[in-house]
């Protein structure tokens, strides 16, 4: 979100006239090689044109013949994008701006859950601006919709299943699903060391890659102070075609069923998924090794 670094009066410009036009938002995803973020491509029909500079910094030009506006981007990478802007009237300079944007995350809990949208942040950071600047309501873009046009669109949803062919007709294309290199079991499509079966089972998207699904190994410390070797991970509500089950080792190369082991806590994400943490029956000696991972079977 462009935000002015300073009252306009303070630094001797015209006080600043709010129109929808100028209520918009960026983000900062991209590096400047890629010349996205609307600094490429014709302008109402005039020609641009773009010039890197170094590894973060882009030069966006307005017009042929006649220069209509220079700008001035720099993305360092670390969240932000800095933008410095000069307009032209019959060649000569007729005004300056300069902004600094910030980018907005969903905010993720340590089960990897949006706890907050991306979309809910930038509205209230918009209605803080709005009040901090005294934006007055009839210049203020009435659908708040059209703030998200520029990386920040949030698609809906997709139903929760509990089923894997209603899974797999979910997120795999009618020729994918003859490809059982894509849309098979032991297929990892992504990447991201789960095949599709895990990706299934924890509830994940078998095209976009996410380590935060694979289980956590943790320590479960109970109120007298015992500690026990556990394990967390999400499950899909309601599938009966897949089983949960724990295995333990001592050394990683052998592993064996583990038939004795406690549920210490589940919870609800409200996704279709539940998270889920279990613990073994007995607690942790000062001289035992153990290791602990989940183990999904296809029923």
């Amino acid at each position: 979100m462009a935000t002015p670094l300073q009252e306009g009066a303070a630094a001797g410009l015209q006080p600043f006239d709010y129109t929808e036009a100028t209520e918009q938002t960026f983000t900062a995803d991209q590096a400047a090689t890629d010349l996205s973020g609307n600094l490429s491509g014709s302008y109402f029909g005039i020609p641009t044109t773009t010039t890197i500079i170094g590894n973060d910094t882009v030069l966006y030009r307005v017009g042929g013949e006649t220069v209509y506006q220079n700008q001035l981007t720099t993305l360092p990478g670390n969240g932000m994008r800095v933008r410095t802007a000069q307009g032209f009237y019959n060649g000569a300079p007729s005004y300056a701006s300069f902004y600094r944007e910030t980018k907005i995350q969903d905010d993720v809990n340590e089960y990897g859950i949006v706890t907050k949208s991306a979309r809910a942040k930038f509205l209230e950071k918009l209605a803080e601006f709005r009040a901090l600047y005294n934006v007055p309501a009839t210049s203020q873009t009435a659908d708040v919709e059209t703030f998200f046009t520029t990386g920040l669109e949030e698609p809906e949803p997709l139903p929760p299943v509990n089923n894997r062919p209603d899974w797999r007709d979910q997120y795999f294309s009618a020729d994918q699903l003859l490809d059982v290199a894509i849309s098979g079991n032991n297929a990892d499509p992504d990447g991201d060391g789960m095949n599709n079966l895990l990706e299934y089972a924890l509830v994940g998207d078998p095209a976009n890659p996410d380590v935060r699904l694979l289980p956590e190994l943790l320590t479960v410390t109970e109120p007298d102070g015992e500690q026990y070797l556990g394990l967390r991970f999400r499950s899909r509500i309601g599938a009966d075609d897949i089983s949960y089950g724990l295995q333990s080792s001592v050394d990683l190369s052998s592993w064996l069923p583990v038939a004795d082991f406690v549920s210490v806590e589940t919870v609800d994400n409200g996704d279709g998924s539940e998270t889920i943490t279990l613990r073994l029956a007995e607690s942790i000696s000062s001289d035992d090794r153990r290791f602990l991972r989940l183990q999904v079977t296809a029923d």
